[in-house]
C-alpha cells in the first residue's frame, strides 16, 4: 500500500502517485483508489503504446511515489523462425541447382554460382521477338 507514517502527527498519510514515461514525463495520478495498472490503462486512449507497457516498482521521490513506466521489448516481426529459415535453405538449394552447382558446396560458391549463372541470362542477346507479340510491345 502506498502509505507512510508520520511520527510527529502518528497518523497515516497517502503519498501522491505519479507515473513517468519512458520519455521522461510525468503523469499525475488520476484516480487514487484506482490500482496502478488501472490507472496506467487509463493513459492508453492517449498513449497508446502503453497498452503493452509494464509497471516498474515504485520509488519515493519528493514525497510522492513514482512509477516507472517500461515500454514493451522490441520485437521484429520479420526475423526468420526456424521454418522461415528452412524455406530461405530450400530456395538456395534450388537455386543452387538450377546453376548447375552441386549442394555440397559452400553458401559462397552457390551464391557466385547463381550470380554467374544471372550475369549469363543478363548478357545474352535478346531473342527475337515473335510477331504475334508486336501489339504488346
Amino acid at each position: 500500500m502506498n502509505t507512510a507514517i508520520d511520527p510527529t502527527l502518528s497518523q497515516i498519510q497517502r503519498l501522491p502517485r505519479r507515473f513517468r514515461l519512458p520519455t521522461g514525463t510525468t503523469l499525475e495520478d488520476i484516480d487514487p483508489s484506482m490500482s496502478p495498472e488501472q490507472v496506467l490503462a487509463a493513459f492508453v486512449p492517449n498513449y497508446p503504446y502503453l497498452a503493452n507497457a509494464t509497471l516498474g516498482e515504485p520509488s519515493e521521490e519528493a514525497g510522492a511515489l513514482v512509477y516507472s513506466i517500461r515500454k514493451p521489448t522490441v520485437q521484429t516481426k520479420g526475423a526468420p523462425g526456424s521454418r522461415e529459415k528452412k524455406r530461405v535453405a530450400d530456395t538456395i538449394a534450388r537455386l543452387s541447382n538450377w546453376a548447375g552447382t552441386p549442394q555440397e558446396v559452400s553458401r559462397t560458391s552457390a551464391w557466385k554460382a547463381v550470380f554467374d549463372r544471372c550475369r549469363h541470362i543478363a548478357e545474352e542477346a535478346p531473342s527475337p521477338v515473335k510477331s504475334a507479340y508486336l501489339p504488346l510491345v
